[in-house]
């Protein structure tokens, strides 16, 4: 019976055509599916700092560059023509949305955490409550399936926050290289006209 509901909670596609009730008691296969979130939750925990690292090195290079152009503009000696006058402006406001969504990258995000003990050890408590001989396998079966739908959660929000981050970075990598392209437009100016 157990195994039956297991085979219901997973589907076969995931249990595959083991005998659950011969070859792998309830509790060994549960702790198989939770170390398999967790190291679903971990992955995604990876990509999240890959994530926010290539955020934190575009921050500083759209601030280094927006350093650069504001001390070139402002020197007294710095006399260009119109359209390098334009291409430069075009490049601080590239760099600009580039580092905003940079930021953006960087910023907290509300997201639902994995199981946690606490919640674990509550719903052991309510079923022990129940008493033993209220504890069957539909009681096991809805315990255990409580854990894998809270860890399900966590990792699809956790994913789904990752590419919130993904999507932010594309587009301040655009406008960075965007704003590096419309550099190269005053400086090849400036070389041709030496």
């Amino acid at each position: 019976m157990i195994a039956t509901a297991i085979h219901g909670i997973l589907g076969p596609d995931q249990t595959g055509d083991i005998d659950m009730a011969e070859e792998m008691p309830l509790y060994t296969l549960a702790s198989a599916v939770e170390q398999r979130y967790k190291e679903q939750f971990s992955d995604a925990l990876e990509n999240w700092r890959g994530i926010e690292t290539k955020a934190q090195g575009l921050v500083a290079i759209a601030g280094i560059l927006l350093a650069g152009i504001f001390a070139i503009v402002s020197a007294e000696s710095f006399a260009a023509e119109t359209a390098v006058r334009l291409a430069l402006a075009a490049s601080i406001v590239s760099l600009t949305v580039g580092l905003i969504n940079a930021v953006l990258v960087l910023r907290m995000r509300d997201m639902r955490a994995p199981p946690q003990a606490k919640l674990l050890r509550d719903m052991l408590g309510d079923i022990a409550k129940l008493g033993d001989d209220a504890i069957n396998d539909e009681v096991m079966s809805s315990f255990i399936q409580q854990q894998f739908d809270a860890w399900e959660n966590a990792v699809d929000d956790m994913k789904s926050h990752i590419q919130s981050k993904a999507r932010d970075l594309r587009v301040s990598v655009f406008f960075i290289l965007a704003a590096l392209l419309l550099l190269t437009v005053p400086t090849l100016f400036t070389v041709a006209m030496r």
